[in-house]
């Protein structure tokens, strides 16, 4: 029986039965203890988590991916095409045939186990379905707009939320238990199923799901298990020869070394997932590059120290003659009818359920001797599976105890991994030597990505519930670096930088801004704990609507990415972010610091610098931004106190009492963090709103969009003065109306800019004309290179004293 022929199967199960749906979005808050759940109820919804590289199918049902998705198989907000799991995003790669949920537990002396899909031979186990009574079945939530009525609750930037339940007795899909030939007997347990994505870089690649289970029976729910029922079958569109069902493999990675600590310093941090790729990636005939190059996985997150994890695969023929999965002498069951690997009824998928076994890879099946200590050796026929088959997996976790009425959560992340498949030729190795296998793929982007999804679900260094506990830390040399969140959810993939600390002081058709940044540029990565500050922007609009706010300037740090080439894998990879220009210059100029002919600007991708005397040592250097960091020049920005160091106090509180007039201006702000800009210009008299807010380096990884405190919040609204016809307020040269009124080199540049390179328009026009050659209130025209040439004469080499204004 072909893949095409279960398919068809499986489709008159379920066509006709698709009832219709209305768009609001509202999902069911029956309580499932006082009515039956129907048929009659039910709003079958699936949609696309579509904001990062994988783009994966969610359903309210329990399913992910569409082999198992019962209702309209568009997407039922935006009504196109459903990917069950596509990476890249826009390719013609599947990661996934479909993933279901699974619940089991005691119930008196009964073992009954619910499932969202079961998969084959058996067609039943669709036994989770929506309670909504009315709308789509599955609310959509998002943290981009606040305005948004999609913003109340919403977690990530697409949050999709669905309740459903194993009460209905009349639904799609229900069949007798094999074994038995019992009908469906609901454990009564309602879940609330919430998905979450995020577009950042470091996010990308996975999607997280929390889950909250209740038991709306009457009956105890003993050692109760959850897992996750897996089909990959990966294949790529671009090879129309097969499906790719029939050449995965499957297995169990943990343990990764966190790559965020600092040089030296070393965190192994516990993970667990299952996962499955495609054997070979389609190495050959695609050239260099495979065109399955990914791996795909689930992983549990949360797991409590008490509780048991089990990862099971199994292998079925489609005409059954064939069934096999490893099974460990303590725990050995023979499965209905006399199987060794598919669990079909109830009370095989229980066994899968909490066996507490950790299958081995599947590729090492073909090594099992027949003596060995712990696992059953597999006929000689199921050698061939390590070579790459049909297979399916479960891992799962628990076990809870629920009285009626009681909760518990649990959590998975679905995350993929780029180039698994990183040289071609491992199937060589197969099936004797796995390791030889396993040295010609790579698990760690998975890995990575994986450490990322953990630390998404649980911050490291946050204390969530204000117990006083954060999480655990590792000392590396100075630093502290946190490792491990307090056990408590966060669902929290990104935090913006702080609002800076803004005064506004209103000028004659104009304001003179000034802010202190101390907190924005000291703020850490919450991940990499590296410096996340990038640069400032400023805002003006005439109300405080995001659409009417415009930005008028910005100051961005002079810092690159270095790229190396990657000899092993042939591209380019990371290994440096945002290292300021004059470190590089530093580090690689011929003459080192003092060597300005040298400059990373230089380095593209399509010309990269061969280091001198290493020929391995190829780099290329990607700007974060426009790099515009002269203060006065590139940037309308300046440093009030540019002569003052950075000091190693962040806050006023820390600086000693015989350092304040030193460190910290008149109204106690770090002098080294303060900023000012003068707006003219304006309409006097009117009402303006003003923001500037801090950005950051935007990720952990290069091209990312920077992350922005909110424009809205650090919005202040201030009243532009009436125009005052004397203008000058100072000493004449002091064109920047700082506001201690010092003549400065700020002042020189400020003029150049707005006689020879366009710049803004000066504080006053009056205080500009230095040599008084134009008389009060005088146009561009009268502000000349004689006035450029006095001041410099009166700052550095007479010190003669600037005439007063007229």
């Amino acid at each position: 029986m072909s893949r095409s022929s279960e398919l068809a199967l499986f489709l008159a199960l379920v066509l006709g039965v698709f009832p219709g749906f209305s768009f609001a979005r509202s999902e069911g808050t029956e309580d499932m203890r006082q009515r039956t759940h129907t048929a009659a109820s039910v709003r079958y919804c699936n949609a696309a988590h579509d904001l990062g590289q994988i783009e994966i199918t969610i359903g309210n049902t329990g399913i992910v991916g569409t082999g198992f998705a019962l209702g309209n198989f568009a997407d039922c907000f935006t009504g196109e095409y459903l990917p069950s799991c596509r990476y890249p995003r826009g390719s013609n790669t599947s990661y996934l045939w479909s993933a279901a949920l699974w619940v089991g537990a005691i119930v008196g002396e009964d073992t009954l186990v619910s499932t969202s899909g079961a998969g084959f031979p058996y067609y039943g186990g669709y036994e989770f379905h929506p309670t909504a009574l009315s709308g789509r079945g599955l609310t959509y939530r998002s943290v981009t707009d606040p305005a948004s009525p999609a913003y109340t609750d919403a977690v990530s930037e697409q949050d999709y939320v669905a309740v459903m339940a194993d009460t209905c007795l009349t639904c799609t899909g229900l069949a007798p238990d094999p074994e038995t030939n019992r009908p469906h007997r609901p454990l009564n347990v309602k879940v609330r199923q919430q998905s979450y994505a995020w577009s950042y870089r470091e996010t990308e690649d996975f999607i997280l799901i929390d889950y909250l289970l209740t038991n709306i029976g009457s009956d105890h729910l003993s050692r109760l298990y959850v897992g996750w029922y897996s089909d990959c079958d990966i294949f790529s569109y671009d090879n129309s020869s097969t499906f790719g069902y029939d050449d995965d493999v499957s297995g169990f990675v943990d343990g990764v070394v966190s790559p965020w600590t600092p040089d030296g310093c070393r965190y192994d941090t516990d993970i667990h997932a299952a996962w499955s790729a495609d054997n070979d990636g389609d190495f050959y005939g695609h050239g260099p590059v495979p065109a399955i190059p990914a791996v795909f996985a689930l992983m549990p997150l949360g797991f409590p120290e008490s509780s048991k994890l089990s990862f099971n695969w199994w292998y079925r023929s489609i005409d059954g003659s064939a069934d096999f999965g490893p099974q460990s002498r303590a725990a050995f069951r023979l499965l209905y009818p006399g199987e060794l690997g598919t669990p079909q009824g109830d009370r095989d998928k229980y066994h899968i359920l909490n066996n507490g076994e950790i299958d081995y890879d599947q590729v090492r099946v073909a090594t099992i001797p027949g003596n060995d200590s712990v696992w059953l050796p597999p006929p000689a026929i199921f050698c061939r599976l390590a070579a790459g088959m049909d297979t399916r997996f479960v891992i799962s976790q628990g076990p809870f105890d629920l009285l009626p009425g009681e909760s518990c959560r649990f959590a998975l992340a679905v995350v993929m991994g780029d180039r698994f498949h990183r040289l071609p030729g491992g199937m060589s190795f197969l099936p004797q030597d796995p390791d030889g296998y396993l040295s010609r793929v790579s698990f760690d982007d998975l890995r990575a990505n994986a450490l990322v999804a953990q630390y998404v679900y649980d911050n490291p260094g946050v204390d969530s519930d204000n117990d006083g506990y954060s999480g655990e830390s590792i000392l590396c040399g100075d630093d502290t670096v946190w490792v491990k969140g307090d056990g408590v959810p966060d669902w929290r993939a990104a935090i913006t930088p702080t609002v800076p600390i803004c005064r506004v002081e209103p000028l004659p058709g104009g304001f003179r801004i000034r802010w202190n940044g101390v907190t924005c540029e000291t703020q850490r990565h919450w991940l990499s704990h590296h410096p996340t500050f990038e640069g400032y922007h400023l805002y003006v609009g005439t109300d405080s609507t995001a659409a009417n706010m415009a930005l008028i300037g910005s100051y961005d740090l002079d810092d690159y990415h270095r790229f190396r080439w990657d000899s092993l894998v042939s591209d380019w990879a990371l290994a440096e972010v945002g290292i300021a220009t004059e470190d590089l210059i530093c580090r690689y100029a011929p003459q080192g610091c003092s060597d300005h002919k040298w400059h990373p600007s230089d380095y593209t991708r399509q010309s990269p610098y061969l280091m001198p005397g290493f020929s391995d040592s190829v780099f290329y250097f990607e700007p974060l931004g426009p790099n515009a960091s002269r203060f006065g020049v590139e940037t309308p920005f300046l440093k009030s106190y540019p002569a003052t160091p950075r000091p190693v106090y962040t806050s006023p509180e820390q600086v000693p009492s015989d350092s304040t007039g030193f460190y910290l201006t008149e109204d106690g702000f770090l002098k080294y963090y303060e900023y000012e800009t003068t707006l003219k210009e304006l309409v006097p008299g009117l009402k303006y709103w003003l923001a500037v807010t801090a950005f950051d380096k935007g990720s952990l990884l290069p091209w990312a969009a920077p992350l922005e405190s909110p424009v809205l919040s650090a919005a202040v609204g201030a009243v532009t003065l009436q125009s005052d016809p004397s203008c000058c307020h100072g000493q004449v040269g002091n064109i920047i109306c700082d506001r201690d009124e010092r003549i400065g080199i700020a002042d020189v540049m400020t003029v150049i800019n707005y006689l020879f390179l366009g710049g803004p328009a000066l504080c006053c026009p009056a205080e500009a004309d230095i040599n008084q050659s134009g008389g009060r209130g005088p146009g561009r025209d009268d502000i000349t290179i004689g006035d450029i040439l006095r001041i410099i004469d009166h700052l550095f080499i007479s010190y003669r004293p600037l005439p007063n204004c007229l």
